[in-house]
């Protein structure tokens, strides 16, 4: 007799012979390259003290002439107060009593061994969630110059400004659209912001990151492909203007003078909450909107801070300052265990002026949802 798909024939031998794990783990592309430092507060707000810099030359005095007075320039501090991410979840009884994932058809380990197995694939997810909640924090913190903090228990959103100056931040329109408009220039605009960086704060960009919308266009301009043909014909730079896939989170798709130009795709499921406390789920939310074009360097000198959670246990046990806090308790009758984790992480970029956000496609500079 035929077994149905997802069905298993009890009369049949088997074996399972692999365990195929999901590819859809968080991806650190920004938080791992641009926000490599970590700072930890046992205060409710993180301070950074920023020093005023200036462009200022030493003037010409005659030598019979009083040498005038130089101004120290000072500095001035930046505070930023960490919101609040924290998750439970269950590790059910019944999990105890059936097959995991991977082992072999009929059971082969104690129901013991599979609630202890259960118990660490719930960790790894909570930990899983909290650092996708991070990367998109870094990436927003890129792309609109701050932080939209909204959900449970917030009545309004609350915007964390990291004071980017405007002019960093554009939408391109009309001919200027990357998307088909008529006067589309991308090697003129990534060079042009590039300029806009280094006259505001003095910085250096190194890298160039759109979504693969973005990209699309991009590798249509015949100023991209005839740089491409020269550099290839010098053995200089180069470009994969090719079919392209991005699995991994980023890819290198072409080196086109001081500038490294990334793909960056990667995707979250939103969690809408409703008045009524309910909510439901928007599946495959792009991070980096349609459109998004950034560009960012080291000299951003990115952090990911951690404030202090107000949570009794964690002060008691010593880990109120930690980067994730974790807890566990059971209830009886009926039985139930848990999983907590709270943290209160943010990004920072430490100079909001050394990177620059556009959407080339006309559409609003904005993040894609919690």
């Amino acid at each position: 007799m035929a077994d149905t798909p997802g069905t298993m024939n009890t009369a049949d031998t088997a074996r399972v012979i692999k365990l195929v794990q999901s590819l859809k783990r968080p991806k650190t592309v920004f938080l791992g390259k641009f926000f490599p430092g970590i700072l930890k507060s046992e205060h409710k707000h993180i301070y950074i003290d920023l020093e005023i810099g200036n462009r200022q030359v030493a003037p010409y005095v005659h030598p019979r002439s009083k040498a005038p007075d130089m101004q120290l320039d000072g500095f001035v501090t930046r505070d930023f107060q960490p919101p609040t991410v924290k998750l439970k979840a269950e590790v059910p009884v019944e999990g105890a009593f059936v097959r995991a994932a991977g082992e072999q058809i009929g059971g082969e380990m104690t129901a013991q061994e599979r609630d202890a197995a259960n118990f660490v694939r719930t960790v790894t997810k909570m930990r899983d969630l909290f650092t996708r909640r991070e990367e998109c924090m870094a990436v927003e913190s890129i792309v609109t110059g701050g932080l939209v903090v909204n959900g449970v228990g917030y009545a309004e959103p609350i915007v964390l400004n990291f004071r980017r100056d405007p002019a960093l931040q554009s939408v391109l329109l009309g001919d200027a659209r990357w998307n088909g408009g008529a006067l589309a220039d991308p090697l003129q605009d990534i060079e042009d912001k590039g300029e806009l960086v280094n006259n505001i704060e003095g910085a250096l960009i190194t890298d160039v990151y759109m979504d693969l919308q973005a990209w699309r266009w991009a590798r249509k301009d015949p100023k991209l492909k005839e740089i491409i043909n020269l550099r290839r014909a010098a053995g200089g730079n180069t470009a994969d203007i090719g079919p392209t896939n991005t699995v991994r989170g980023a890819k290198l798709v072409a080196n086109m003078g001081d500038y490294n130009l990334w793909i960056y795709q990667d995707y979250k499921d939103v969690i809408n909450v409703l008045p009524d406390g309910t909510f439901t789920v928007t599946k495959c939310v792009p991070v980096l909107p349609p459109g998004a074009v950034i560009g960012v360097g080291p000299d951003l000198e990115g952090v990911h801070a951690y404030g202090r959670i107000e949570n009794k246990k964690a002060v008691k046990m010593g880990q109120a300052t930690t980067e994730l806090f974790m807890d566990t308790w059971m209830t009886d009758d009926p039985s139930r265990e848990w999983v907590y984790g709270e943290a209160a992480p943010i990004t920072i970029p430490v100079r909001p002026n050394a990177c620059w956000a556009m959407n080339v496609f006309g559409n609003p500079l904005t993040f894609n949802g919690n």
